[in-house]
């Protein structure tokens, strides 16, 4: 393997493509989250999916 082509930097382009790509996959997290969370406390005789249950 060439080391100088391992071991060159991202450009400014991919770098900014890879924190688009973090922030929509950290957005569609939290939207799950909150979902099931929702889920969880509206329906109390249901579970949720994700293995969440009503407080009772």
């Amino acid at each position: 393997m060439n080391a100088k082509t391992f071991a060159t930097p991202l450009s400014s382009t991919e770098l900014r493509a890879i924190r688009l790509q973090a922030e929509a996959m950290r957005a569609a997290y939290l939207r799950g989250l909150f979902r099931r969370l929702g889920a969880a406390f509206s329906r109390p005789a249901t579970p949720a999916n994700g293995g969440l249950t009503a407080a009772r």
